[in-house]
Parts: structure tokens; sequence; C-alpha cells
């Protein structure tokens, strides 16, 4: 669970998820893992995420991508 990446650019509530597609590459190591999110675009009310996500030892576990609605406005 992330904050929606729309706070980076000021939008307030909620993102609405029209797609979303998970690779799941391995079950994590114990301990710790590290994600990074990325806004790929925003443009037309939409934004597409994307996220990677490496367990402790620094294998790669599982990837996301996602497709989001703006809030009006933006």
């Amino acid at each position: 669970m992330l904050p929606p990446l729309g706070f980076s650019i000021g939008q307030k509530g909620w993102a609405p998820t029209v797609q979303l597609q998970v690779l799941v590459r391995g079950v994590p190591a114990p301990g710790w893992c590290l994600a990074e999110t990325r806004a790929v675009q925003i443009a037309g009310g939409w934004i597409d995420e994307d996220c990677t996500i490496w367990d402790s030892e620094g294998k790669l576990v599982a990837q996301a991508r996602q497709l989001a609605r703006l809030a009006r406005g933006h």
C-alpha cells in the first residue's frame, strides 16, 4: 500500500484504479522490501504508475503497473 503518485502534483483525495497488472517474480527473502514507484505519464486526467519491489537480498520479487484517474482539474 503506497500513497497515490498524484500527491506529488498536489492532487488530494481518491485516485481510482482503472487497470492494475501485478507480476509476482518470487517469494521475498526474510526482512524488509524496497519499493520504487514512478509516474510514467500524467496527462488528460490519467496517471500511469509503475512499481518495482526488491527483497532484502536485492532480488526482484514483484512488478506492478496501474492506470488511474486523477481528480477533475488535473
